[in-house]
């Protein structure tokens, strides 16, 4: 019960937390053009919700790319934990720098 709780506020407030990041950015990048006196300041307040979208997306697969190894239907020894999450964090990490090269 107690733990559950916990779990969901945590939950919780990592959300409001990047919420609060993207519509403070969001924000920003409105003023920030109205400022500088830009005709369409969509791009710049669309801009953070673009880049989190691909966050989402570089992350799935990043996630999805993780796999042990098997012997015959049955899983290996004992693979190390961090190499199998090294794959992921490269995965992710190729797919990061080619949708924001873009």
């Amino acid at each position: 019960g107690d733990n559950v709780g916990d779990c969901a506020a945590r939950g919780a407030d990592l959300f409001e937390s990047i919420a609060a990041e993207i519509i403070s950015a969001m924000i920003l990048g409105g003023t920030m053009a109205q400022r500088c006196k830009i005709e369409d300041p969509s791009g710049f307040i669309l801009f953070p919700l673009v880049v989190h979208s691909f966050d989402l997306i570089v992350s799935s697969v990043g996630i999805f790319s993780i796999r042990g190894t098997r012997e015959s239907g049955v899983m290996a020894p004992m693979e190390d934990p961090m190499a199998i999450l090294q794959k992921g964090y490269s995965v992710t990490i190729v797919l990061a720098v080619l949708a924001f090269g873009l």
